[in-house]
This record gives C-alpha cells, structure tokens and sequence, in this order.
C-alpha cells in the first residue's frame, strides 16, 4: 500500500495496518527509522496513562461485587429476622409464632385427621370422635346389560335438577332431560357424564361377574342423596337406576368435639376459626388433638436467623481483615473501612447483647437464656508463656439442648424475646404498628387505650402509661375505615409516637360513652436489629445505605471511564501528529534527492546520457 503525499516518490507502507477507525499503522522506514515500531512504542508509552484508571476500574468492580454480596447477606438476615415475629401488624402478615401446628399424642389415632391451620387459628386443645364418614351416594340398576352399544329398547326419559350460576353468583336452577329412546347404555352414560358439572351426577357401566353390564348413578357430592325422576314408559326398566332412597343423615360425617355431636356434609370442614379438618377414618373412639406453636418450624426459623447473622458477621470480618503483616488492609478487603462495614458492627452485636424491654414475668430475656450465645471458642496458647486460653469470635452458637427446652416448656418466652408482642384485656383492640424501640416507660409499664364517643357522635380518643411522673392523657390522632373501625395513632414527639392501635366494632359505642383496654407490650432486640437493617436495606423506597453506596461506587466507575476516554482521544491525537511529522520528514528527504538529481544533471550533463 502507497500514500501519495503528491511531491516526489510516495511515501511507501509496507504491508500497512488500518485499524476499526480507520488510522494506519506504518511498517515502512523513514531516513532510517521503523516507523511502525516508532508509533508503537510512542503509543504505548502514552497509554501507561490509562494503567490507572483501569486498575481503579478494577478495584470499585471488586468493590461493587464485595457491596452486592454483603447486601445480599443482610437481606437474608433481616428476611430470617422478619420471620420471627407472631400476630400480625397492619399490612404485615404474621410471622413463624404465631403459625400453628398440631398433635395427636395417641399414635392409634394419629392418621385419623388432617388439619389445615392459618393464621387467625388459636393454640387450644380439644377432644374429638368420629362415628362416621361422610359418603357419595351411589344407586346399582337391578338389571344386566349384554350389549351396550346396541339400542337398549327403552322408551321414556330421565330428568335431573341442573344448578348454574348468574353473573352475582346466584344460583341458578333448572332441569335436564336425557332421552332414553332408540339409545344404548354408552349413549346415555355418556350424554349423563358430559353434563354432570350441572347436575353433580355422573353414570357408569360396571361389568358383573357374568360378563353383563349394570348401569350406576353417583352423586358427585358428598352427603346429599342422588335424587332423579325416571320415566320409563316402555321396556326392561330396572336397566336404568332408581332414585336414592338415602337421606342426608346417613351420608353426612358424624362426630363429637368434647363430647357435643355434630355432623357434617363433607368430610373437609371448618372446625374452628382458622382450623379446616379432613375426617380420614372411623375411630368409635375418643382422642385429643392439639393445636399448638410449630416449635418444629420456629427452630428452624431460629437456626435460620443464626446462620443468616454468622455469614454476615463472616463477610464483615473478611472485609475489615488486615493482611498477614497487619500493617494494611488485606488485598481482598474490598470495603475495608467503610461506613457500612461501620454501622453494621454498630448494631449487630450490641444490638443483640441487650436485653428484652419490658422483661417483665418471664426468665427469658435475653438470647443465652435459649441457649444462643456470642462466640464460639478457639484455644490460643501464648508463646511465651506457654499457658492456654480461649479466644471468642462474634458468631452465633446454638446449645440444642437449652433451645429445645425452651421451646417445649416456654414458647411464649421465646417469642417475647425474639419481636414485638402485647397482650390486650378488649380483644377489640389490636396494635397494627409499634416504634423501633419501644420507649422504657411502655416497656416497664401497663399502658392504656381510650375510644369515646360524644353526644352528637364524635369521637376521640387518648392514650396514657401507669407510674407517668406528669399524669398526661395523649391526644390521638383518629382515622375512620368504616362504621365499624378505626385507627387511633400517638400523637409525634410523645412516647406513643409510630403507634397505631385498631379498634373494631366501633359502632357499638354508644354516644355520651367510651371503651377502653389496658395493653402490656415487650419487644425483643432482634426485632430491633431488624428496623436497624431496614434502615440499610430500605426495602421500600430503595434510598437505603446500601442504595447509596452502589450509586457512590457507580459514580466513581464512570468517572475513570471518562478519563479513560478522554486519554484515548489524547493518545489518538498524538499518533496522528507522529504520522503526520514522519509525513513530513519523508516529503522533505523527496525534495531533497530531487534537488540532488537536478544539481547532477547540471554539473554533469553527460552523465545521465552516458547513463
């Protein structure tokens, strides 16, 4: 490839390179200089200036992943934290203690029911014997078919009560009429079969021992005789099902809870608010049942928050770790230093070190009376001294043994400790949202609730604590949802601040009177570690520490990219102007060896012509 400078000879490359832009990387000489490894080694001298920003690149990537893992781990934490609280508060569901499970302590009976719990189910233990299950009715035709292809040779019909629904979701009722003349037996089972969603009756065709065929009706559901009107006008008519002469009583489940009976159309039911029961078998016999806190669950739920809090505590250590000299950060300590790093040491321990607020009739208050305790032990030996000792890092530890105990003989204990509970004396109340922390003077005392209504209808409320030094009533802010309920919230700057108390039935309150309830409330330090870490994660709005850090570190990285760019742009600049100089000495040594020829021919006029 030739470059035509239009002065003298072309310039010559050599096998020259044209990159993706379009610039040329030279292989040629000029007066003796390789240009191509004279642009290359220029280039390369002006790009160590982007050796730093790549490398800071480098570092806020690794700083970014350390970040994303980190957040990563405090989510799982705060997730497992979440879990551990009982009823539910506002928009927020309930937690692991307060999700039920249940027993049947005598093995004999343990298959005999299935029971499906949910969340307004209370512990509670009853006594229950089942003396029968509910059945489908089916009705047998008395009758045997040989042939059920061919035509049965009846005439006549059979009518059924069809239910459908209209657009309220009201029922609908109707009839169906299934012909019976000129059909076979398959015929009619199916046309019977193809509209049982209507009638809730479905047919089959049964082979008996002789080989023959005899016609069976099912009622679909459970409890309620199969009821038809059969018309057979002509024919064998015991070819075709009579209707059921069941009643519901003999097809409805039958047993007794402590003692009263009761039946049942199916053998799934609602027992008790919260508590659906499947009847599997006949007992004739009386066990207890026991409805009662998963403990299975809420262990799990334990073990969960304890290895959620040690792989955060794990990364903290990894990021705030020294390198083996001790002298700098170590190489992989990414966010060493950082704030985060810093508030999460803030909160985690000493957060978790404190004890229950409001500890008050109970002897767990705090985590190492379930057997949690801060530190497993590694055996240190002094080198000088030669005497050994035990060194405790910042991880969980869980004794089995104490947990267990805990969990079977004071459950209740437990979930004191672990989130936010209280205890009502009008179960017409119920506390949808509590503070962060509970301020101490509701924590070490009864505090009380006020609902009143005027003479015209108005109402107000107040909220006030026992032993208050000032003797105040607090106003509180109210919000109506119906004629049945409200929301009554603290008033801010008081210390029912960030508490909201629901209040149902509201209704019944008549003018000129009030209702009232006195509330006890304790709240445990995880649930208080677990605000901590909203306050990081910022679940909701996604402005969190967390949020603010990656922006930072993001800002950071497009910052050098920048630089990075506009030193590319420099590095181009100056190899073009290489390019062009190197131009420039080759169209001066043209001009040169032109002049040459021209002063030869002039002071040797033969010489060309010799030549």
């Amino acid at each position: 490839m030739s470059l035509q400078l239009g002065i003298g000879s072309p310039l010559t490359f050599n096998g020259a390179d044209v990159d993706e832009n379009g610039r040329i990387s030279l292989q040629s000489t000029v007066m003796g200089l390789d240009v191509k490894k004279t642009v290359d080694d220029v280039k390369a001298a002006l790009e160590k200036q982007l050796d730093t920003p790549k490398k800071t690149i480098e570092t806020i990537d690794s700083k970014l992943k350390a970040l994303s893992t980190l957040q990563t781990k405090v989510t799982t934490l705060r997730d497992a934290l979440d879990n551990l609280r009982g009823p539910a508060e506002g928009l927020t569901s309930a937690g692991i203690f307060n999700k039920l499970g249940y027993l049947v302590p005598n093995a004999t009976y343990s298959g005999a029911v299935t029971l499906s719990l949910d969340d307004t189910a209370s512990p509670q233990n009853f006594n229950l014997n089942i003396t029968q299950l509910a059945t489908q009715d089916v009705v047998i035709a008395g009758g045997q078919i040989a042939d059920i292809t061919t035509d049965m040779g009846l005439t006549g019909n059979l009518t059924f009560q069809t239910t459908t629904y209209d657009s309220n979701g009201l029922p609908v009722y109707g009839t169906l009429q299934v012909t019976l003349d000129g059909q076979s037996a398959q015929q009619i089972a199916d046309t019977i079969k193809m509209n049982q969603s209507l009638t809730g009756i479905t047919a089959t065709l049964t082979q008996a021992v002789s080989g023959n065929y005899q016609f069976a009706f099912k009622e679909l559901n459970y409890g309620t005789p199969l009821t038809f009107t059969k018309n057979v006008t002509g024919g064998t008519a015991n070819l075709v099902p009579d209707s059921s002469v069941a009643t519901a009583d003999s097809l409805s489940a039958k047993y007794t809870v402590d003692g009263i009976a009761a039946k049942a159309s199916s053998n799934t039911f609602n027992i008790f608010p919260g508590v659906n029961i499947t009847l599997n078998q006949v007992t004739n016999a009386t066990f207890q049942v026991q409805l009662m806190p998963d403990v299975v669950s809420i262990k799990q739920a334990i073990v969960d928050f304890t290895n959620a809090y040690n792989d955060v505590y794990d990364e903290i250590k990894k990021q705030s770790a020294l390198n083996e000299a001790g002298d700098k950060k170590a190489d992989d300590a990414f966010l060493f230093g950082n704030r985060i790093l810093n508030s999460l040491k803030n909160v985690l321990a000493p957060t978790l070190a404190s004890s229950l607020d409001g500890a008050k009739n109970t002897s767990i208050i705090t985590l190492a009376d379930i057997g949690i305790t801060m530190g497993s032990a590694t055996v240190v030996t002094d080198a000088s001294t030669g005497v050994q000792s035990k060194v405790y890092d910042g991880r969980l530890v869980i004794d089995n043994g104490i947990l267990n105990n805990a969990l079977n003989t004071n459950v209740t204990g437990v979930q004191k400790l672990f989130g936010f509970t209280y205890q009502t004396t009008d179960s017409t109340f119920s506390v949808t949202q509590h503070p962060e922390s509970l301020p101490t003077e509701l924590a070490n005392n009864t505090w009380h609730v006020s609902l009143a209504k005027d003479n015209s209808g108005t109402l107000s409320a107040v909220f006030w604590y026992d032993n208050d030094p000032s003797s105040i009533q607090y106003a509180a802010t109210i919000e109506t949802f119906s004629t049945k309920t409200a929301i009554v919230s603290g008033p801010v700057g008081s210390v029912f601040a960030n508490i909201e108390v629901m209040i149902q039935n509201i209704d019944q309150i008549s003018n000129n009177s009030s209702r009232q309830t006195s509330i006890n409330s304790t709240q445990g330090q995880p649930n208080k570690l677990k605000f901590a870490l909203d306050g990081l994660l910022d679940p909701t709005s996604g402005v969190g520490d967390f949020a603010t850090q990656q922006s930072l570190f993001t800002d950071q990285k497009t910052q050098q990219e920048t630089k990075i760019t506009q030193i590319q742009k420099q590095i181009d600049l100056k190899r073009d102007a290489l390019l062009q100089s190197m131009q420039e000495m080759q169209m001066a040594v043209n001009a040169a060896l032109t002049m040459q020829n021209t002063l030869t021919s002039l002071l040797y006029p033969g010489a060309a012509s010799a030549a």
